[in-house]
């Protein structure tokens, strides 16, 4: 039988060895954390904007679809606002029925949350740079048949904990999705 010796001088070292690699392992791991974050924002608002600028293309001249009784779904209104598109953005529903996820109440964790719908001409789209910039386009429903339709979702992502793992408190971000109008 042998018998081992305990070392009393090594008896606290496994505790700073675990308190020097945990301190790694856990700014590591909010980092990950925070950075799936970031991207499930991220692909939110780009998915809600895709929902607004699908039902904007279809609806450039009003509503289409007539009522639904088995769904209990009542007939578009003649006119669609960029109100309603901006609200399509937020919810996924118009007129009582769903069109996508919309932002799924996570635009109140965005900073500045914003939704802008607007048409960009073909000029516009092929100029270098293109000219995205919502400013002074025209209405999304003056949009020509081909000519593209943008919904712009923006704000600001703030980081739960930012300074621990070294990022901005602040993160801007703009989510732009163009698609074709299919107006007559």
């Amino acid at each position: 039988m042998i018998i081992r010796k305990t070392n009393r001088k090594r008896s606290g070292a496994t505790t700073v060895e675990f308190a020097m690699v945990a301190i790694l392992l856990f700014t590591m791991l909010f980092g990950i954390l925070e950075y799936a974050r970031f991207l499930f924002m991220y692909h939110l608002a780009t998915n809600a904007a895709r929902d607004g600028a699908r039902f904007a293309c279809v609806h450039t001249n009003g509503g289409t679809m007539g009522a639904d009784a088995e769904r209990g779904v009542p007939a578009e209104p003649a006119i669609i606002t960029a109100d309603d598109v901006k609200e399509l953005v937020r919810t996924g529903m118009f007129n009582n029925a769903r069109y996508g996820t919309g932002m799924v109440g996570m635009e109140g964790q965005i900073e500045g949350y914003t939704c802008d719908v607007y048409s960009v001409t073909n000029t516009q789209l092929t100029a270098t740079p293109p000219d995205l910039d919502p400013s002074g386009k025209p209405a999304w429903n003056a949009a020509g048949f081909q000519d593209k339709i943008a919904v712009r979702v923006s704000g600001t992502y703030r980081p739960v904990v930012p300074n621990l793992i070294g990022l901005s408190s602040t993160i801007p971000f703009t989510v732009t999705v163009l698609m074709s109008s299919e107006a007559n």
